[in-house]
């Protein structure tokens, strides 16, 4: 609905403002939950609280009004997006190799290497959290710029490659601070090129009657599968033990996505 109501070069500007405000909003939940957990009121809390706000999000997509329709009938020979098959296969093989499978094996089990192998409480974990959101804020605003400066291709596969690779180190230096601050930069890098650079990059190469076909369900379908995979080969290292197996695998994994976004779309810099 954004690429569709923006032009072409302004969606990293509008892409990077909307990803601000729902970091800002990630800031105030994380404050909120600081909040609760400090009072004493425990997790069961923070879920219901969770649950309201997520119904509430829900309804206010009835006052969305710019919704035009895309496409009025689909054969079932059309279902699968042909004009854009080339750039959708492209970003489908360099997010599942790389980005999704990889992460799928550390970021959703950070939260369980900060508590069960660096022994911090809940209270740090979310202080933790809640600096990568003010961070992360203020450097997404600064995304257009970014892309100005070194092209949106380069910037994404240099900043994400930057970004995984902190979990490696991350894995060798097992010291509580040091890893709250490498983890405060990598979340800081992962924002500027996700969703401002590399959504609006999308966005253009896909063509606008396949984009929520191609660009959502498609190339969507083939991170998710794979991040669930990854998710589910770390919890079993996790479960012997192996907490810096994970975090260097799924690390030295997901730089995959940012070498292969490169050797795919390097030439669309140059245009």
């Amino acid at each position: 609905m954004l690429a569709d109501n923006t032009e072409p070069m302004e969606r990293t500007r509008v892409f990077s403002l909307t990803t601000s405000i729902a970091l800002f909003s990630s800031l105030m939940g994380s404050l909120i939950s600081y909040t609760i957990l400090s009072m004493g009121l425990g997790d069961l809390t923070l879920f219901r609280l969770s649950l309201a706000l997520s119904v509430m999000s829900t309804a206010l997509l009835a006052l969305v009004r710019r919704d035009k329709p895309r496409i009025k009938y689909l054969g079932i020979n059309e279902v699968l997006p042909r004009r854009s098959s080339r750039p959708i296969t492209r970003i489908a093989i360099a997010g599942s190799l790389g980005g999704s499978l990889g992460l799928g094996m550390v970021t959703p089990l950070l939260p369980l290497w900060f508590r069960l192998f660096l022994h911090a409480s809940e209270i740090e974990i979310n202080e933790v959290y809640t600096a990568s959101y003010v961070v992360s804020i203020v450097l997404t605003l600064l995304a257009r710029r970014v892309e100005g400066l070194m092209g949106r291709v380069r910037a994404i596969s240099l900043l994400r490659s930057l970004s995984v690779s902190l979990f490696i180190v991350m894995a060798f230096i097992p010291i509580l601070i040091i890893d709250a601050a490498l983890y405060v930069i990598r979340v800081a890098l992962y924002m500027i090129t996700i969703p401002p650079l590399r959504q609006s990059l999308s966005m253009e190469l896909i063509d606008e009657s396949e984009r929520a076909r191609g660009g959502l369900s498609i190339t969507g379908l083939a991170r998710r599968v794979p991040y669930g995979l990854g998710s589910t080969i770390a919890g079993l290292l996790m479960d012997y033990a192996e907490f810096s197996l994970s975090m260097v695998l799924g690390g030295a994994i997901a730089l995959l996505d940012p070498i292969l976004y490169y050797v795919f779309f390097r030439h669309y810099d140059g245009e």
